[in-house]
């Protein structure tokens, strides 16, 4: 998968570079579970390394695949998302 990195903030770098091997597996499983599954019981999974790296998640996010988090301490919130050919995260706030 290929990774982009649109903004430019140390937790949202740390967050996003931390969480690429879950969140791609994640997607897979998603991808053979989505219509049994809630989204937030994957957006849970995400928790850890949010608080090791200074972020919180907000929720999970259907379409496409991935999560809201928010940098702690800061109104910025990015989303991270997977899809088949790509892993990135753009800054919504």
């Amino acid at each position: 998968m290929q990774n982009t990195q649109i903004q430019q903030t140390p937790q949202a770098v740390a967050f996003f570079t931390q969480a690429q091997q879950l969140a791609e597996n994640l997607y897979v499983r998603w991808q053979n579970e989505k219509d049994y599954e809630d989204i937030a019981d994957y957006a849970k999974c995400f928790a850890q390394i949010a608080q090791d790296t200074g972020c919180t998640i907000v929720r999970g996010t259907k379409r496409p695949f991935g999560v809201v988090f928010a940098v702690l301490n800061s109104t910025r919130t990015f989303q991270l998302r997977v899809t088949n050919t790509q892993y990135s995260y753009k800054r919504l706030t």
